[in-house]
């Protein structure tokens, strides 16, 4: 979580109640949202030095407002430039399917209906995600630059950047679309295995 908050204060300057928002608009699916989880890696930060907060009143409202420090952009960058792991998630749910040869074959069958008609029901969320975030990444880039171009020292890495940022948000939603067809393609197929086990048996 701590290098997805140095990445969106590399391209914003955020409170914690924004950071919080784009989580869970944009980045669910990598980390979570709670509250205490940000405020806790924002606390990591700026004991490492890796943040600043400005603080202010708005609206007779005491608010704090975070900013990447280059220390904090020296982490990122390192992060950002290692290898891209996929499979380095460890997910219990996949434990069910390790053990799936333990059920009945009937109650193999509901579970796997069950799983693809969840993993269809992620395929329409998310499609609508993409044009949503088709429609954002074009708005957000003009906007983007507009604030980047009040701020060019705090923005200086990433001000020419605009169009490659918005091109790799739009990827990361493709690649999510793209992996939940292949597991909906994979579990057609264990699918079809498991009918065949299952007619099988009822000879």
């Amino acid at each position: 979580m701590r290098e997805l908050i140095l990445g969106m204060l590399m391209q914003q300057k955020m409170t914690v109640y924004e950071m919080r928002l784009q989580i869970q608009s944009r980045y669910r699916d990598f980390c979570t949202d709670s509250l205490g989880s940000i405020q806790a890696a924002v606390k990591r930060l700026l004991d490492e030095n890796k943040v600043t907060v400005y603080e202010y009143v708005e609206k007779s409202v005491n608010k704090k407002r975070y900013s990447i420090t280059d220390e904090g952009r020296k982490t990122f960058y390192e992060w950002a430039k290692s290898p891209i792991i996929i499979t380095d998630v460890k997910n219990t749910e996949f434990g069910k399917l390790l053990f799936l040869g333990m059920l009945p074959t009937e109650q193999r069958l509901i579970a796997i209906d069950e799983t693809l008609n969840w993993l269809k029901e992620e395929l329409d969320s998310v499609g609508v995600v993409k044009v949503e975030a088709d429609i954002v990444c074009n708005n957000e880039a003009q906007q983007t630059f507009e604030n980047w171009k009040e701020d060019n020292d705090y923005f200086d890495d990433v001000v020419d950047k605009v169009e490659d940022i918005s091109l790799y948000k739009q990827m990361t939603v493709q690649y999510g679309i793209e992996l939940i067809k292949f597991n909906i393609a994979w579990f057609e197929r264990l699918k079809k295995i498991n009918t065949k086990i299952y007619e099988g048996n009822l000879r």
